[in-house]
């Protein structure tokens, strides 16, 4: 509920997370439906390979947010985000096709 997102590089090995330090934003909102939308609620993470962008579906305030992922691992925050109708919060991500549109959005 802090609406805080972070990349943490890990590894399969011993220590398990790296020593780069994670790249963490924070986004803000509500939407209308007090006993679900007080605040940012995050509710998934998608990385989209293709165009090196991480998707994160924020069901609290009515968003999909939309990430740059650098070639550093750094997310960057560039305030671009799908609004979503008052109340509508999605849940989920599902990718599909090759070409724009490659998204699908799942309340």
């Amino acid at each position: 509920m802090s609406g805080t997102v972070a990349r943490i590089s890990i590894s399969s090995d011993a220590p398990y997370f790296l020593a780069s330090p994670p790249s963490v934003i924070h986004v803000g909102g509500k939407g209308p439906n007090p006993t679900r939308q007080e605040a940012p609620h995050p509710h998934q993470v998608v990385v989209h390979e293709r165009d090196n962008e991480l998707l994160v579906p924020d069901l609290g305030a009515d968003i999909v947010w939309r990430f740059n992922i650098s070639k550093d691992g750094l997310l960057q925050d560039q305030e671009r985000h799908i609004q979503y109708e008052a109340g509508g919060g999605p849940r989920h991500v599902v990718l599909h096709g090759e070409h724009p549109p490659p998204l699908f959005f799942l309340r």
